[in-house]
């Protein structure tokens, strides 16, 4: 499957034949990720001067975050405490959701125990004197609960005491009265956390809040959930979009562009989401995709195909291209895709995605992200035991990728409309 660098190592915008911009995709899927960064690095030297003054903003506008750290929510302090990629700071975001969907107490219980287990022995490293008290009050939470037992490497003989020794171990003195009250607090808590993440439970209390507050004045909807994994799935979240599309006609008019959105997962509409299965997928999803991209059309609003791992990209791309070629929408220039920078032939998708609004006539949304799937793309290519991966390996070369995308994408203004989504100060 890799493919050969005389193929596939030259990013220079190409337009032309559909076809073969498709052929130049799935070749460089799993080209050399040493190939690959070389032709990034080549496409950003011309660059350099751009990217030396927005590392000097970028570097600005940390220095100022930092000295208005005293006014941030507490969420966000906490997660200065915890960053996401440590160990306390992935047991307190696990928690902040799994806690609100698990309405057992019992389950409950042991998911706080546990999760909070990570917590101890942190020192309030933190001058925030709001994060210090939150951060004993977990402490005291934590030994007020029940220990998480150790795992058991084998199974023993039972003995007549050992329920009793367990029992001890996991209920401490004051549990029974203790346990209903951590419980409740840190659900009030962990919802307050949510709510930094999550806008509404439901679309129109997403809405009631953007209206409130003008920094979420616009968002892009999406209907949570995994894959659909039988037919009655794919038609509840069906419905589930078309609801959320009628809800977003509530909006004060205006350009496509300055109204929330709504993004479509398409694995939630298709229980057999795979290329095997590409004739099913033409037969049975892309009628659905066009029934939600005509309501969104004529509800003014943009609708944006979700990223998907790898795999599937192909399949995705011939979606859009159904939805791009249909006469119905053409005058809307809410039809969009999310691009994914960390797969090495991002740079290829835009071609592509350029050409095909090109020729449909039509200007077309694109939301560039780092990507989602790095993880599960990692484990499958070593699955299959493949000599590549699809995705960078390194977060400085999805970087650089990233704003190689940009770059490309700001190069097609007529056709293409650019969004961003990235947390990163330089990148911005």
């Amino acid at each position: 499957m890799a493919a050969t660098p005389e193929i596939c190592s030259d990013l220079t915008p190409r337009e032309g034949d559909l076809g073969a911009l498709r052929e130049r995709i799935r070749a460089a899927t799993l080209r050399p990720e040493a190939a690959a960064v070389e032709d990034l690095h080549r496409a950003l030297l011309p660059l350099a001067d751009t990217l030396e003054a927005a590392r000097t903003r970028a570097i600005r506008w940390v220095e100022l975050a930092r000295e208005r750290a005293r006014s941030r929510p507490l969420a966000e302090s906490l997660l200065d405490q915890f960053p996401l990629d440590s160990r306390q700071g992935k047991a307190l975001m696990g928690l902040a959701e799994a806690l609100l969907r698990t309405p057992d107490p019992g389950c409950a219980d042991r998911l706080i125990a546990e999760r909070l287990a990570a917590l101890r022995g942190a020192g309030p490293r933190s001058a925030d004197l709001t994060v210090r008290g939150a951060l004993a009050l977990l402490g005291t939470a934590s030994r007020l609960l029940p220990e998480p037992l150790p795992e058991k490497s084998a199974p023993a003989t039972p003995r007549a005491n050992d329920s009793a020794v367990e029992e001890k171990h996991r209920r401490p003195l004051l549990s029974p009265i203790a346990t209903p009250l951590v419980r409740g607090a840190l659900r009030r808590a962990m919802r307050m956390m949510g709510s930094a993440f999550i806008v509404g439970e439901s679309i129109e209390s997403a809405l009631a809040r953007g209206r409130r507050e003008r920094g979420l004045a616009l968002c892009s909807f999406d209907v949570l959930g995994e894959g659909a994994r039988s037919e009655s799935d794919a038609q509840r979240y069906f419905e589930a979009y078309r609801g959320a599309i009628d809800a977003l006609r509530s909006q004060p008019a205006g350009s496509v562009h300055r109204r929330s959105g709504i993004s479509v997962k398409l694995s939630a509409l298709e229980p057999r989401y795979a290329l095997t299965q590409r004739s099913r997928v033409m037969e049975r999803l892309v009628p659905r995709m066009l029934d939600l991209a005509r309501r969104a059309c004529g509800a003014g609003i943009g609708l944006t195909i979700d990223a998907e791992e790898a795999d599937r990209l192909d399949l995705s791309l011939d979606v859009l291209e159904a939805l791009a070629r249909d006469a119905g929408t053409r005058g809307w220039g809410g039809l969009g895709l999310a691009v994914q920078a960390y797969g090495r032939r991002s740079p290829l998708v835009l071609d592509w995605v350029t050409e095909l609004a090109r020729q449909s006539r039509r200007r077309m949304s694109v939301r560039l992200v780092k990507g989602a799937y790095w993880d599960t793309e990692v484990k499958r290519a070593q699955e299959r035991g493949l000599d590549s991966f699809p995705v960078y390996t390194s977060k400085a070369a999805t970087d650089a990728s990233y704003l190689v995308c940009a770059s490309r994408l700001f190069d097609a203004p007529d056709v293409i409309y650019p969004q961003f989504a990235t947390h990163n100060a330089l990148t911005v």
